[in-house]
Parts: structure tokens; C-alpha cells; sequence
């Protein structure tokens, strides 16, 4: 099954750069990531770390 938040097309090419290699840790199994309702995704690492990414900022929550 692909997963929605890696099928996400950015037109800025940091931010598509950026979202690729979060895509990369959570394929390795380093983090996991889910989109919340809306649209944000919360970015969990195995070390207990999270962050929002939200539309332009990257919030560390824990």
C-alpha cells in the first residue's frame, strides 16, 4: 500500500528535498509519520523525539 504523506508533491524544491529525507528515515525505520486531519503530519523518531510539520514550519513537540 503507498503511503499517502510520500505520494505529496512540493513545488518548492527544499521543501520536496526535505520531505524526501524524512521520507528515507521512516522508510528505514527510523521514524514514523502520520497525517493528521489537518493536513499537518507529526513526525515521531524511534529516540522519542516528534515534530509537527506543518504547511512552513517545523515544530519540535517532544
Amino acid at each position: 500500500m503507498p503511503d499517502p504523506i510520500a505520494a505529496l508533491v512540493h513545488a518548492e524544491p527544499a521543501k520536496a528535498r526535505v520531505m524526501a529525507y524524512f521520507r528515507r528515515l521512516v522508510t528505514e525505520g527510523h521514524a514514523e509519520w502520520q497525517m493528521l486531519e489537518n493536513g499537518d503530519i507529526r513526525l515521531r523518531f524511534r529516540t522519542g523525539e516528534t515534530y509537527l510539520l506543518a504547511k512552513t514550519t517545523i515544530i519540535r513537540i517532544a
